[in-house]
């Protein structure tokens, strides 16, 4: 839910930013290829499969800069590594014009059920 507050946060800023774009991009698969093709019954991002049927908790850390303004914000995420793969993809994507961001993920198995996942991000940043 953290992200989805970020990415309006980030939106909010497009108004106050000028139209020209960030120079350079973060590491995400849209940034290599310059498109975003998520495959859902697939399970493909970018044509690179993911698993599509295990939920675990995810741990997300997104690094941005907007305007000179650099943040880190640290979430967590239950879902299979391909939705989350998917939405964190999207979220970069739908930031490029203003933003240099990036992120990593890793599995967080001490957060073994959804709630535990949610709770997590209570106490991340």
């Amino acid at each position: 839910m953290k992200k989805f507050i970020y990415v309006a946060v980030m939106a909010i800023a497009v108004v106050f930013a000028s139209c020209t774009k960030a120079d350079g991009f973060g590491n995400s698969e849209y940034y290599k290829n310059h498109s975003l093709d998520i495959d859902i019954n697939a399970g493909t991002v970018n044509g690179k499969s993911y698993d599509n049927t295990t939920d675990k908790c995810w741990k997300i850390e997104t690094k941005a800069k907007v305007m000179g303004i650099s943040t880190v914000v640290i979430s967590y995420d239950w879902g299979t590594e391909f939705t989350v793969v998917a939405a964190n993809e999207t979220a970069i994507a739908a930031l490029a014009g203003i933003s240099k961001s990036t992120y990593t993920m890793k599995e967080a198995s001490e957060y073994d059920t959804y709630e535990k996942c949610t709770d997590a991000n209570a106490a991340a940043n």
